[in-house]
């Protein structure tokens, strides 16, 4: 048999976070956090969509609003992902030290150029 693709990689393995690595309040937030990100989609398809149909006020403005709604939901889920992010790592903090953070600047922008 075989050994399996991930043998070899442990170093890379990324451990699983379980409810009890979490407080309380993390999960309260991380709730919090997920009911927003649904509202705002919610709001968005009421918006733009009531009848579950893409309904823009006509072109050419159809582009713009198009433009608009893509900018929102991903800023919306770029604050979403970014507070979930330091939720799992204060979690990881706790569970398995600092040094189980990854370095650098996760936010920062990518170089286009790799």
């Amino acid at each position: 048999m075989p050994a399996p693709l991930t043998a070899g990689f442990d170093a890379l393995t990324v451990e699983q976070r379980s409810a009890g690595d979490y407080t309380e309040g993390e999960l309260v937030e991380f709730r919090g956090l997920m009911t927003d990100l649904l509202a705002a989609c919610t709001a968005s398809s009421a918006r733009y969509a009531p009848d579950g149909k893409w309904s823009p006020a006509g072109a050419p403005q159809e582009l713009d609003e198009a433009a608009d709604l893509i900018a929102d939901l991903s800023r919306t889920l770029s604050r979403t992902r970014r507070a979930i992010r330091k939720i799992n790592d204060e979690a990881r903090k706790r569970t398995c030290g600092p040094s189980a953070l990854p370095q650098g600047d996760l936010d920062a922008p990518r170089d286009p150029s790799r």
